[in-house]
């Protein structure tokens, strides 16, 4: 499954994770790869809807290629 996070307009981000894996973790991922300082200055969307940091990536109903927003404070 690749999840597609969007950083700024002109940059997106490819990350391999698998649907076990809990929208903590995968701030975790974005936050070791793009070096931001904290990962609470990290949100994620799906949907309109920001992602509960407990889920797993599996408890979302989307499909392959699916966009997550990131918003990075």
């Amino acid at each position: 499954m690749k999840i597609r996070t969007v950083k700024f307009p002109n940059e997106d981000v490819i990350m391999q994770l698998n649907t076990s894996t809990t929208v903590a973790d995968a701030k975790l991922a974005l936050r070791i790869q793009k070096e931001i300082p904290d990962v609470e200055n990290i949100r994620f969307f799906y949907n309109g809807r920001e992602m509960i940091d407990s889920k797993t990536l599996g408890n979302f109903s989307y499909g392959v290629g699916t966009i997550i927003q990131a918003m990075i404070k």
